[in-house]
């Protein structure tokens, strides 16, 4: 189990830019194993979700994707792990 679990993204629709929210969330990390919640997705018609979880699925994918974040990630030392490394 991730001794911390944090979800950046919740307030992303109060900010203005999502994406330094989520970097800064990297960097004030503690030491040790965390767990970022996060639900990227692409708005697709096939797809119903409501409309509150579409936009913020969207916000999530296009930070997510965003190659600053991949940079963030190496510039503060953070290693990507799926569960199974749990």
């Amino acid at each position: 189990m991730p001794d911390q679990i944090t979800n950046p993204t919740f307030l992303l629709p109060f900010v203005q830019d999502p994406k330094a929210r989520v970097i800064t969330a990297l960097y004030a990390l503690p030491n040790g194993t965390s767990e970022m919640v996060t639900h990227p997705g692409v708005q697709d018609p096939e797809v119903r979700d409501p409309a509150h979880f579409a936009d913020q699925r969207s916000r999530d994918f296009v930070v997510f994707s965003d190659p600053d974040l991949k940079n963030s990630l190496d510039d503060a030392g953070i290693d990507l792990i799926s569960f199974r490394d749990l």
